[in-house]
């Protein structure tokens, strides 16, 4: 069995104002995981475990789920956190995370149900999202100390962020034991040729 996140990347633009963010928290706390595993993004569905016959059914639920699907906005404004993570199944983590928060919008929740109502309901889990349904765009977690917590909450609490992010996709992330590594990427209809002009 692999292990799949089920994620939206942020575009290069949205992207790249995460990853400073993502370095000054590693100098701050010396937290590293977001940066060596990870690319900025949110979650939209639980983490699944399929065999290879089954994602192959992944795969064809996805191409259909996002050949219906036009991109979306989607806000980031303000931060937040946890001192209890718990991770999904195997994995090795602190109990401590930072985030950027996502409004979350009806086309999000729309997304998000369709993603578990034709994906995950169907196969075993490895990852449960927190419920009621969160979304947060991580920039320190897995080896965030309490300390490195505590300096990075005040850090983020002098910073402020409100950007506009496209949903453009759905991408599927394969766990693996030593990163996170992006498996295949599902546009949603019209959004290749947008991002290609």
């Amino acid at each position: 069995m692999k292990k799949y996140s089920i994620v939206v990347f942020l575009e290069d633009e949205h992207a790249a104002k995460i990853r400073s963010i993502q370095s000054k928290l590693y100098e701050i706390t010396g937290s590293r995981a977001c940066l060596d595993s990870w690319k900025p993004h949110f979650t939209v569905g639980d983490g699944i475990s399929v065999t290879d016959e089954e994602l192959v059914i992944v795969e064809n639920i996805l191409e259909e789920l996002t050949g219906n699907q036009s991109s979306f906005d989607v806000s980031l404004e303000g931060f937040g956190g946890l001192t209890n993570r718990t991770g999904g199944e195997g994995e090795i983590t602190t109990p401590y995370v930072l985030w950027v928060e996502v409004i979350p919008n009806d086309m999000l929740s729309h997304l998000v149900n369709d993603v578990q109502n034709k994906v995950t309901s169907r196969f075993t889990l490895w990852y449960q999202m927190p419920k009621p349904y969160a979304p947060h765009v991580t920039v320190a977690f897995r080896d965030l100390s309490e300390e490195g917590h505590s300096k990075g909450k005040k850090y983020l609490n002098d910073l402020s962020i409100k950007e506009t992010v496209k949903a453009s996709h759905i991408a599927l992330v394969e766990k693996l034991p030593d990163t996170d590594k992006e498996y295949k990427r599902f546009y949603f209809k019209g959004a290749l040729e947008r991002l290609s002009n």
